[in-house]
């Protein structure tokens, strides 16, 4: 802000004062000897100000400084130049607009030298100028008034161009893991914890297609490919980077957003503050992202983007690094976190989630109750708090289909949290299963399609259900897929695996899952054992076959929620023991296992399926026609 004092009459100064940010700065400047004569008639001091070249210097300092504003404008994303310093910039210009104002009038060039202008003698004419002297100041003149003119059109046009080109351009974005430049310990996790929260805040805004999942885009923490390499891969129009940095209650964080196919830096800035503002924070960069790719925001996802999810900064440090870590410290690190703040609902959706998933699923240890006991309580919770918490119904909808066999009701709640967070690749993935397990395989495939473009390196989720729509050959192709650059999802074996069994590769099943033992020997789970029995026993090598069954069977009373006694049930039925395979299925039945969701559509229970029991099986579970 400038502010012109005025000259004194005491004193011969002329006290000039403006402020950057808080501070007020005075600029003292010589009163010039001689003042222009008063005069009543505009056109006299209009003269003399043509005659002391102001006007000129005017035009010529107006298009330098046109320029250099564009320049700084063109060239802080890429340098990564602080917010303040265009207005900094521009309080520099200014305070020399008046400098430059005040030395014009008092001062000129002339061929002897810089000296003061001489007043307009009443008695004598003024003398006029060199004729090179004024053409020279003509061509500067008219140059300056192109160049502002050139400028402007190319500053509106070009950048009408370009906002209509951003608007053409699918709004898919993919963020890459923070760097975390912290040197504390402690702050570890923040890199990838941030990360993750700047996904889902972007994930809540619909008019983006697509917001790659954080499974798609860790890949990229330690190696980095070019950016278009990357975008290529994880078919994405725009990259977000950054970096984040905490010490003690101080955080610095910078971000900006490319334009993957020519790596033009679209926005950059940088947020310097106080970790207790970081939720102001993460809200700016989603309503900066979503303004630079010209997208309007619905009241309904401000509201959503605005909200926090708590107000104990501590609780919600908590709740970042549980998910940095896993098993029990995960489950100690959330329950720290509510003991802090008994409403943060996020919290509940995360701890429900970890016993549905960690503790329960395919490869936990707990029982189906003990799950269901702990878990439904803490999902409940989450959505009496927060309705509209997308992780909270997705969670119930993994416990509706696993262990109430309520398809129905599972149904319901996969599409609220796709309604409420369209991008995860996850959830939609989820979803797809329901479909094939309920024998709607023409849907789970378009599901599936949405799930890949969501989500590129998700494309083998893909063969199961080109399998179900009897696209054999095209399931084969699509597990040949090149994937992650770094270590594949390891679902993807097992599922590859269980295709090449539906399929009659026996041997391709052998070497899937030697191959899977030889990356995680600690995963002897039911389902990679029972796949692989059966290959063995379709193989003739019986003797292997039941030694991989009976280490099942002994898995039925200490590893409950790997659904051993379904695989029991399968490998019965392959093996034509059509008693033993519908009494291991009642046990599953009872223990409410997991895998029993599929009981339907498993190839391998083919043998047994025209058998009434399998019939009143379904009924009791009830599947739907």
């Amino acid at each position: 802000m400038i502010r012109r004092k005025g000259y004194s009459e005491e004193y011969l100064f002329l006290l000039v004062s403006f402020e950057i940010g808080n501070q007020l700065i005075y600029l003292y400047i010589p009163k010039p000897t001689h003042m222009p004569e008063q005069s009543n008639n505009p056109f006299n001091f209009w003269q003399e100000l043509k005659r002391r070249k102001v006007i000129r210097v005017i035009t010529v300092y107006g298009a330098a400084a046109f320029v250099i504003l564009e320049l700084v404008d063109i060239v802080s994303p890429s340098l990564g130049l602080p917010t303040w310093t265009l207005n900094f910039i521009i309080v520099l210009l200014c305070v020399g607009l008046i400098l430059s104002i005040i030395l014009s009038w008092v001062y000129d060039i002339t061929p002897e030298g810089v000296q003061k202008t001489k007043p307009v003698s009443k008695e004598t004419e003024p003398k006029k100028e060199k004729p090179a002297r004024t053409m020279g100041w003509q061509i500067a003149t008219y140059a300056s008034i192109v160049v502002i003119i050139g400028l402007l059109m190319i500053n509106i046009f070009g950048g009408k161009k370009k906002a209509e080109s951003l608007a053409a351009l699918e709004k898919s974005i993919a963020v890459l893991p923070f760097e975390n430049m912290s040197s504390d310990e402690e702050y570890n996790y923040i890199g990838g914890a941030f990360t993750d929260e700047i996904i889902m805040e972007l994930q809540k805004i619909k008019a983006f297609d697509r917001v790659s999942s954080r499974t798609s885009t860790m890949q990229y923490e330690m190696e980095r490919p070019t950016i278009p390499e990357i975008a290529d891969k994880l078919k994405v129009n725009y990259i977000i980077e950054g970096s984040i940095q905490r010490y003690e209650e101080d955080v610095k964080i910078r971000v900006q957003v490319i334009r993957a196919k020519d790596e033009d830096h679209i926005w950059a800035d940088e947020y310097t503050g106080k970790w207790k503002d970081i939720f102001s924070i993460q809200d700016e960069i989603a309503y900066n992202v979503a303004n630079k790719l010209s997208v309007v925001l619905s009241t309904e996802e401000l509201m959503s983007i605005g909200k926090r999810p708590t107000e104990n900064l501590a609780a919600y440090s908590l709740l970042l690094k549980a998910r940095s870590t896993d098993g029990m410290e995960r489950l100690n690190l959330l329950d720290e976190a509510l003991s802090l703040d008994p409403n943060f609902a996020a919290a509940y959706a995360e701890k429900g989630g970890w016993w549905l998933w960690y503790a329960g699923g395919w490869r936990g240890s707990v029982s189906s109750s003990e799950v269901i006991s702990n878990a439904l309580p803490l999902l409940t919770r989450a959505l009496e708090i927060d309705p509209n918490n997308a992780e909270a119904h997705y969670g119930l909808a993994g416990l509706q289909i696993w262990y109430f066999w309520n398809f129905e009701a599972s149904e319901k709640e996969y599409k609220i949290a796709i309604r409420l967070n369209p991008s995860n690749a996850e959830v939609i993935h989820d979803y797809t299963d329901l479909l094939d397990a309920t024998g709607r395989f023409e849907e789970a495939l378009e599901w599936s399609d949405k799930g890949v473009e969501a989500d590129p390196i998700t494309i083998w989720e893909k063969g199961l259900r080109q399998y179900f729509t009897n696209q054999h050959e095209a399931a084969l192709e699509t597990f040949k897929l090149p994937i992650s650059p770094n270590e594949p999802d390891p679902n993807r074996y097992i599922e590859e695996a269980r295709v090449l069994l539906y399929l009659g590769h026996y041997e391709g099943v052998i070497d899937i899952i030697d191959r899977y033992l030889g990356r995680y020997p600690e995963d002897t789970s039911p389902r990679q054992m029972g796949t692989l029995a059966i290959a063995y026993y379709k193989l003739g090598k019986k003797e292997l076959a039941n030694e991989l069954l009976e280490e099942i069977k002994n898995k039925s009373h200490k590893f409950p929620a790997g659904s051993p006694a379904f695989y029991a049930a399968m490998i019965y039925a392959q093996m034509g023991e059509v008693n033993l395979a519908f009494d291991w299925l009642e046990k599953a039945y009872e223990d409410r296992e997991v895998e029993m969701y599929w009981l339907k559509v498993e190839p391998p229970f083919e043998p047994i399926r025209s058998d009434p029991r399998f019939q009143d099986l379904l009924n009791r579970m009830n599947f739907p026609d």
